[in-house]
């Protein structure tokens, strides 16, 4: 079980990787449509919103240089930054099929969107994400996995593809040493 989780994060990680680039990419072009090309520096929108302010001071302090750029910024920021905006930025979401108050669907959004970024951070501090006792083996990585191709497709359909057809998670899970697995 322990190979095995290695190799699921491993192949979670491909896709959890394309959704967060993709998310940083998605979320910079509709801020810089809505704010400008400095929209980072648009107060109106940085003061109205804390936890993005605080997020991206993180970056701009990570930058070794007197005034970064956007470029800059966004390159030293992390997945926290584009989790905390994509609940307040459905525009980058062109594909998006949840329906409801906007509120309620961008709570959705930001959901899945930090269980992604949890299930990531897991992998990367090498922890075990296969599961608990008393649930199916991998039954929680289909789901996040289910996620993230829903999220990519929301974003870019041809992405979703692309990742998709790529995509080792599938053959991985299938693989599952015990009998009672996927």
């Amino acid at each position: 079980l322990y190979a095995w989780n290695q190799e699921i994060g491993t192949a979670l990680t491909v896709t959890l990787s394309q959704v967060e680039i993709c998310l940083r990419n998605q979320v910079a072009r509709a801020l810089t449509d809505a704010y400008g090309p400095a929209w980072h520096r648009v107060v109106r929108f940085c003061h109205a919103h804390a936890e993005v302010q605080n997020e991206l001071d993180k970056a701009e302090g990570r930058v070794k240089k007197p005034a970064p750029s956007l470029a800059d910024i966004i390159a030293a920021s992390d997945f926290n930054l584009w989790r905390e905006l994509a609940k307040r930025i459905p525009i980058a979401f062109p594909n998006m099929t949840l329906a409801g108050k906007e509120r309620d669907v961008l709570a959705e959004l930001h959901r899945r969107v930090d269980l992604l970024l949890k299930l990531r951070n897991r992998i990367a501090h090498h922890e075990p994400i296969i599961g608990s006792n008393w649930e199916r083996i991998g039954a929680k990585l289909a789901d996040r996995h289910c996620d993230a191709a829903e999220l990519l497709g929301w974003m870019s359909g041809d992405l979703a593809h692309w990742v998709l057809a790529r995509d080792r998670f599938p053959a991985v899970l299938a693989a599952c040493p015990i009998k009672d697995g996927p």
